[in-house]
């Protein structure tokens, strides 16, 4: 394996391949040759790169993961590909619907490609889809509430953070959406988004983000026909609601979520067929959501 960008987030990546005993990590690559050598010599990695195509020519490498800003994601991915390599790359895996089918072209050709979905990962929401998959469903509300650090504010919020979880409304259902309604307030250059989407069989998500408020709040609630079920992605806390009873448990991570996607992404590269993962198709279904929902709310979408 090799990684592009070691900032905070692909720090974690490098500590986590680093880790693991379906991957080695032979080389990392950073504008920032400085910050590379630390990540490198923290750990063990030897070759550095500040050209990620020079990193590419070297054919050390079989995959790569990737994580730079969003607005970089598709184009380096894309050139990846044409070198011939697999890519891991972080969410929302692209920045316009025309990179994603570019990629979807890669996928079809026979290389793995995952976007870094992470909260399909995590042990509560396994939990949740097995249940909404057992009894019938009326409703989703999905809440991802926070303040973002202004480093990160260059990239709209859409794209940012309510792109997890449009697709864990097509994880939890496994059903095509569509974008009903969308509405973006900007509150002193803080976004707070709203979408309703539909499903096929015509069940409502209504999707919250904003990034204003002063806690973390990641919850999913489902409306079933029997019940009312509150999923705590901070906590770990699923609480069932029947008539007048709450029973609440502690859902912990087996496995560390961005471990598991790492290793599920080397899994593929095997050959194996994980259900589980997301593919270079649901880039495209996130990114098609997201530019309608800019079109409907009048902002312009990336060229």
């Amino acid at each position: 394996m090799g990684v592009i960008g070691v900032g905070r987030w692909g720090r974690n990546i490098v500590r986590v391949i680093t880790s693991s005993k379906l991957m080695k990590l032979v080389a990392i690559c950073d504008l920032d040759i400085a910050k590379a050598k630390n990540v490198a010599k923290e750990f063990g990695v030897e070759k550095i790169f500040s050209d990620f195509r020079e990193m590419l020519k070297s054919r050390i490498i079989d995959a790569v993961a990737v994580a730079l800003p969003i607005s970089l994601l598709g184009k380096i991915s894309i050139e990846i590909c044409k070198a011939g390599y697999h890519v891991f790359v972080e969410k929302p895996g692209a920045y316009s619907v025309s990179e994603a089918k570019e990629l979807m072209k890669y996928e079809e050709k026979g290389l793995v490609i995952q976007p870094g979905y992470i909260v399909r990962f995590k042990e509560i929401i396994e939990r949740l889809k097995n249940i909404i998959m057992r009894e019938g469903i009326e409703a989703i509300y999905i809440r991802r509430l926070s303040k973002r650090p202004p480093h990160i504010k260059t990239t709209h919020l859409i794209y940012d953070l309510t792109s997890h979880d449009i697709d864990l409304a097509h994880y939890l259902l496994n059903e095509d959406l569509e974008l009903e309604k969308a509405h973006i307030t900007d509150i002193h250059g803080n976004n707070i988004i709203n979408l309703i989407l539909k499903s096929n069989s015509g069940i409502l998500i209504t999707l919250i983000t904003d990034e204003v408020s002063p806690t973390k709040i990641r919850e999913i609630d489902v409306i079933l026909k029997s019940k009312f079920i509150r999923a705590n992605c901070v906590s770990n806390e699923l609480c069932e609601y029947i008539a007048n009873k709450q029973i609440c448990n502690k859902v912990p991570d087996i496995i560390e979520p961005l471990k598991a996607e790492l290793e599920v992404f080397a899994m593929r590269i095997q050959g194996r067929h994980i259900e589980k993962a997301p593919t270079a198709k649901n880039i495209l279904l996130v990114l098609e959501i997201i530019e309608k929902a800019l079109k409907m709310t009048g902002r312009p979408a990336p060229p």
